[in-house]
């Protein structure tokens, strides 16, 4: 019998044997590996782990996984990052590792939970085609291009990210602002940021509002305690609604959070210009 010569026939063969098991196997590579470089870990290398698969994931992680693959390629380093009392009863300590996203979803539709736990979460800002200095800026990091989750402030990275972005059609400013960036010379940047400020912030608002529009609504339903047979029948049939729930309360409710930050910040932004305008 002939061996296939593709990953593409053996799949097929596969398949044909059992569907069932391949999706097994699929998923679990998938859901079990680690994956190591890339961006948010939709395009990085993954490696299977034996053992460090175990670990479940939580912020702050106190334990880190160290892998250097040119100095050593074979093995992989998982360290515990916390002191431990060993006078104290550990057995009920848990060790866990963070799995490195800020994109909600993920943890769902890749490991089957919500973590409400998350500090961050991505601000769903994403620049098509950028250039040198907007990645330098941190526009492709998708750990730092965040809202924080229990207040909704805006990371840095996001606030330079637009501000250069509209600075376009500002070609002196752009320059100057990026080089006072790559001098650390934060005095320059906070004065080129208060010069555009409410512009940056109104685009920031605009993109929370279409963000929170485009989001489904939330359901109103009594998980523990179905009110109806309707809500009975809907949980018997879609055992995930409640995580998807939790997950969608989860997402909506940060994002209200940066949008009230942002409401704030260009009602003060356009008084302070308005004033200005009348004092000068």
């Amino acid at each position: 019998e002939d061996k296939p010569s593709s990953l593409a026939a053996l799949l097929e063969t596969d398949i044909a044997k059992g569907q069932e098991a391949v999706l097994w196997a699929f998923n679990v590579v998938y859901t079990r590996s680690w994956r190591v470089g890339g961006n948010d870990g939709s395009d990085a290398d993954s490696n299977i782990v034996p053992l460090g698969d175990m670990f479940n994931h939580g912020e702050p992680a106190n334990v880190a996984v160290i892998q250097d693959p040119e100095l050593d390629p074979k093995n992989v380093n998982i360290v515990l990052q916390t002191d431990l009392d060993m006078q104290l009863d550990t057995s009920s300590v848990n060790l866990h590792l963070s799995y490195g996203l800020t994109n909600s979803h993920r943890f769902l539709t890749i490991f089957g939970f919500v973590d409400e736990s998350m500090p961050v979460l991505f601000s769903q800002i994403v620049f098509k085609s950028p250039s040198p200095e907007m990645i330098a800026l941190g526009c492709n990091d998708r750990s730092e291009m965040v809202f924080n989750a229990k207040d909704g402030a805006v990371a840095n990275a996001v606030w330079d990210s637009v501000l250069y972005a509209i600075l376009q059609k500002q070609p002196a400013d752009q320059k100057r602002f990026f080089e006072a960036h790559q001098a650390g010379d934060r005095d320059t940047k906070r004065e080129i940021h208060g010069m555009y400020a409410a512009d940056v912030c109104i685009i920031l608002r605009n993109h929370v509002q279409q963000t929170l529009q485009r989001m489904p609504p939330l359901i109103s339903l009594d998980v523990k305690q179905p009110k109806s047979s309707v809500e009975r029948n809907l949980l018997l049939n879609h055992s995930n609604l409640p995580l998807i729930m939790r997950h969608n309360a989860f997402l909506i409710g940060v994002f209200q959070k940066a949008l009230k930050r942002l409401d704030w910040a260009v009602e003060r932004e356009l008084s302070q210009k308005y004033q200005g305008e009348q004092t000068a």
